[in-house]
């Protein structure tokens, strides 16, 4: 900083200094004037207080018609004309009336008049009064009724039956004022005193400021420009000066580090410290070695260590003591002396083999890498062409090209195949370059080269990864991409066909989740397996990812073999998969494609392909489907049904109709069956076409909750209108079973429309308790522990035995109407209904019989002790308005 800059400093700094004098000088007078205010409103509060009191005492000996009145007028008259002082002093007179304030006496009562203030609004004016009218007394710093900051002393006066207010207040700014006329008339005399004395001061002293400034810049020129680094530094050795040279050495700014420690930048910092023993040691570490010259090492801003050679001269002048330090970075001729020891050590210690020939390409020397490689030793080949190592795999042709690439270029790089002394083969990684002298004549070859045998493996192995599926060891997407590419491009040269199939196994997901994923792992191994064994080795088979997987079948004449090859495939999965000593059925779905019968690009074969097996599943799995325009507009029909459906809950699109159940012997309807309806632009669409999609993207929990919790309001609205009281039987699937937390679900519903869980009845498939059995069986005990009846819907189509429902917690079953529609016409169907029939009785379990449509079918039944029955011979599914009707038209 130089001496104009620090005299400007002093003389702000004296600014400062008095105008902060000024300050604390008024303030303090301030104070003592306002404690002096202080006791004088407190007095006159005291003084009036006494004065009224000996009115009211005055007035009450005389004993007037009216006190009260008689004591207001003689304290005005008294006081109206001594209730004012200085600019802003008043005493007030307030009285509580109408939860309100009244000013009674005040100044300039003539000319004005206060209107009433409330007592308890949120308005903080009148404070000092309304503490009075409290029955408090002091003196605070507060707003008026005026909304004035004012200093009020207060107390309050009692006189027949009335209490009063007193307030002797003065505004804050009365009391204030003078102080700070005074403090700003000071300061500015003051400042103006200081910036006349600063200007004569300066102009004396700038003409010999100006030539201390010029020999300043001309000493910091010298400095800036030397190339070695300068750095001026005190008796403790902290830095004064840093030089440009001294900041490009070290990587600091001078303004970062001017005031630091020299030995900051030093590795051996052994002064370091800050306390007095470290200055005393370091002033004397700085005589002893100056006028020496000393080699040490430096520290960057970044912390990089660089050699530095350093000077350090005596500055002493009137007994200050600094020295200048010369620095020199000494890095470059440091790296020159390395760089001669470090290349013989290179040669001998390197990873890489090293080969040096001379132009004749007679070899002169090489490593111990070379001869690690090539099982040669130095003696061995000194003297020798390299050619003594040739694999036979290069044709001539290569080699010339890549000496010619190498004289011409300079340099050459590739893959070259040699042989070692034992005679194996391998792979070396070769850069070839050439020596030239200061006249660009070649003098030297050298070769560098690596054994890149495990590379080579590696890719491989890599290329494996890449490229085929690390669990069946099949060709993966990736792979299955470019043979599918492949096929296209050789039936179009060829114009023949080829075939895509497109599998997916049936109940995957069941049989992987039950016995878990190692499992799963071993089905999807034995699965590919069987494929390979179906198929011809020319085949693709490729898994592109859980359970999918597909097969290209080239050079197909006729597309008559491929039933054949799909029918192939089924029946191989009808012998059971042995998973961890268990027997497991699994079949497949197969979705089969033409090239180019069906389409010539790529996508949209296997979009086809996925179309078809989609198909498959659909019409019952373990079975096959060609694609077709039909199959396509189905896939399509059914992508816009699930567009719609998406938006059907929020459309309000869904709507419910009842069916009732009749106990026969006593014709009384005991349930009704909740069944879904969804009405799109007029079109009734019904369950079996919109459930299993909604299924399949994820809609059934929030279609299943709407159903839940609009039977449940029906029913109650039903039981408010005394139509009777049954059981509502919902239609649920295993998901919905498995959402979490259903059961506590399911008893918040019913709470809301005031229902028991008896009240309700949960229908089941058979097929979707079998499938799920594992998962599903404590829940249904849960449900069933609470009261709720779980009946078991469409039995008979499946293969649930008797040791089946002994274990779950059924209450009924309800028999499929397809048995039913044949009962009085078909033995067969005759003899599955007696057997249910029996088999659930034994068991303790209600049988229900659903479809029933003629007198015939009922009577049979009933013969049979089957006497619960639903269908058309007593209703068909009603909406709600319709089924009030029947409900007010029965005999409940």
């Amino acid at each position: 900083m130089n001496l104009s800059k620090q005299l400007y400093n002093l003389i702000l700094i004296m600014a400062v200094i008095v105008v902060g004098v000024l300050a604390i000088t008024n303030y303090m007078l301030y104070t003592t004037t306002l404690n002096i205010q202080r006791e004088r409103l407190i007095e006159i509060v005291k003084n009036k207080k006494a004065n009224i009191s000996t009115i009211a005492h005055y007035v009450k000996k005389k004993n007037p018609k009216k006190p009260y009145q008689e004591t207001l007028r003689l304290i005005k008259k008294i006081h109206k004309k001594y209730n004012k002082f200085g600019e802003t002093g008043e005493f007030l007179i307030g009285g509580l009336k109408d939860r309100k304030i009244f000013f009674y006496l005040y100044s300039d009562m003539n000319i004005r008049k206060i209107p009433p203030i409330p007592f308890y609004d949120n308005n903080k004016v009148a404070i000092p009064m309304k503490n009075a009218l409290k029955g408090t007394q002091g003196i605070i710093i507060d707003l008026d009724y005026k909304g004035r900051e004012v200093l009020a002393a207060y107390d309050f006066v009692e006189f027949f039956g009335s209490e009063f207010g007193l307030v002797a207040k003065m505004e804050v700014w009365e009391i204030r004022r003078p102080f700070v006329q005074t403090f700003i008339y000071t300061s500015i005399f003051s400042l103006l005193f200081i910036s006349v004395g600063a200007f004569l001061f300066i102009e004396i002293t700038k003409p010999i400021f100006q030539k201390l400034k010029e020999k300043e810049t001309q000493i910091r020129s010298i400095i800036h420009t030397a190339y070695d680094g300068i750095v001026s530094i005190d008796e403790k050795g902290d830095i004064q000066l840093f030089s440009r040279s001294a900041e490009n050495m070290f990587g600091y700014t001078a303004k970062e580090i001017i005031g630091d420690s020299f030995f900051s930048l030093l590795e051996e910092n052994h002064f370091s410290g800050k306390s007095k023993t470290f200055s005393k040691k370091r002033s004397l570490f700085l005589k002893k070695i100056s006028g020496k010259r000393l080699e040490l090492v430096g520290i960057k801003k970044d912390l990089t260590r660089f050699p530095i050679i350093i000077s350090i001269n005596d500055n002493t002048i009137f007994n200050i003591q600094s020295y200048t330090v010369i620095i020199q970075d000494w890095t470059k001729e440091k790296e020159k002396i390395q760089k001669l020891n470090l290349a013989s050590k290179v040669f001998e210690s390197s990873n890489e083999a090293i080969i040096v020939t001379d132009t004749s390409g007679n070899i002169i020397d090489v490593n111990s890498t070379f001869e690690f490689i090539t099982g040669y030793s130095k003696a061995e080949v000194i003297g020798k062409n390299p050619s003594v190592m040739k694999s036979g795999i290069h044709e001539p042709e290569f080699y010339k090209n890549m000496w010619d690439e190498l004289i011409q270029k300079g340099r050459w790089q590739g893959e070259v195949w040699d042989k070692r002394k034992n005679g194996f083969l391998y792979p070396k990684l070769l850069s070839l370059s050439s020596i030239v002298d200061d006249k660009g004549v070649i003098t030297h070859f050298v070769g560098i080269f690596s054994d890149i045998s495990n590379i080579k493996q590696n890719e491989k192995r890599l290329e494996k990864l890449a490229l085929y599926d690390n669990l069946t060891q099949l060709p993966n997407r990736t792979l299955f991409t470019e043979r599918l590419r492949q096929a296209v491009i050789q039936s179009k040269r060829e114009s023949s066909y080829f075939a895509l199939f497109f599998l997916d196994l049936d109940r995957f997901k069941y049989v992987n989740d039950t016995f878990g994923h190692k499992a799963g792992d071993i089905l999807l191994q034995e699965f590919a397996g069987r494929l390979k064994q179906c198929l011809r080795e020319s085949d693709t088979i490729s898994r592109l990812g859980g359970d999918e997987f597909t097969v290209i079948i080239r050079n197909i004449k006729t597309t008559k073999v491929l039933p054949k090859i799909a029918e192939k495939i089924i029946n191989s999965f009808k012998t059971p998969f042995m998973i961890e000593n268990r027997e497991i059925y699994l079949s497949t779905s197969i979705g089969i494609t033409v090239f180019p019968l069906d389409s010539e690009d790529m996508e949209e074969l296997l979009k086809n392909a996925d179309t078809a097996m989609y198909h498959a599943k659909e019409n019952g799995k373990n079975r096959f489907e060609f694609f077709s325009q039909t199959i396509l507009q189905k896939s399509q029909d059914r992508l816009f049904l699930e567009n719609k459906l998406h938006q059907a809950i929020k459309k309000g699109e869904f709507f419910l109709a009842y069916q009732p159940r009749i106990q026969t012997e006593t014709g009384k309807m005991v349930c009704v069956e909740v069944l879904i309806r969804w009405k799109s632009e007029n079109t009734t669409i019904f369950p079996n076409k919109f459930l299993p999609i909604a299924e399949d993207i994820g809609l059934i929990q929030k279609i299943g909750e709407w159903v839940f919790q609009t039977a449940c309001e029906q029913l109650q609205s039903w039981r408010k209108q005394g139509l009777g009281s049954f059981r509502i039987a919902i239609n649920c699937s295993g998901n919905q079973l498995k959402q979490t937390n259903f059961k506590e679900m399911i008893l918040i519903d019913l709470a809301n429309y005031n229902l028991e869980p008896n009240d309700i009845e949960l229908e089941l498939t058979e097929t979707a308790i079998i499938e799920q059995a594992d998962e599903l069986l404590e829940i249904l005990y849960n449900l069933q522990q609470i009261g709720v009846h779980i009946s078991l819907d469409d039995f008979g189509i499946g293969y649930t035995s008797l040791g089946f429902l002994k274990k779950f917690p059924i209450n009924s079953v309800k028999i499929d109407k397809s048995f039913i529609a044949e009962v009085t016409t078909n033995k067969d169907s005759q003899a599955i209904v007696n057997a249910i029939v029996a088999m659930a009785t034994s068991l303790g379990i209600e049988v229900v019989a659903e479809g029933v449509e003629t007198i015939e079918q009922r009577d049979y039944l009933q013969s049979i002790q089957c006497n619960l029955m639903q269908g058309y011979y007593y209703s068909k599914p009603l909406d709600s308005k319709e089924f009030i009707k029947y409900l007010q038209n029965s005999f409940l």
